[in-house]
C-alpha cells in the first residue's frame, strides 16, 4: 500500500476512535440534559441528529479501513 493511503488509513481509525469517545460523551451530556428536566424535542432533537451523524460515519470508517488495516 502506498505511503500516502496508509496514513489515511490511519488518520481514518483514529478518527472512528475519537468519533466514538465523542459519542460516549454526547450520551453523557444528553443523560445530564435528561436528568435536568431540559425538554428534548424527539427523533428531530440537534443532540439525537449529531449523535447518529457520528455513529454513522465512525462505522462507515470502521468498515473501510479497519478491513485493510487487518489485511
Amino acid at each position: 500500500m502506498e505511503k500516502q493511503q496508509l496514513a489515511v488509513q490511519k488518520k481514518a481509525v483514529k478518527l472512528a476512535t475519537a468519533l466514538e469517545k465523542a459519542c460516549d460523551a454526547v450520551n453523557e451530556f444528553s443523560q445530564a440534559c435528561r436528568n435536568a428536566g431540559l425538554p428534548f424535542k424527539g427523533a428531530d432533537d440537534s443532540r439525537v441528529l449529531l449523535l447518529q451523524d457520528m455513529i454513522e460515519y465512525m462505522n462507515h470508517l470502521r468498515s473501510v479501513y479497519d478491513k485493510q488495516e487487518a489485511s
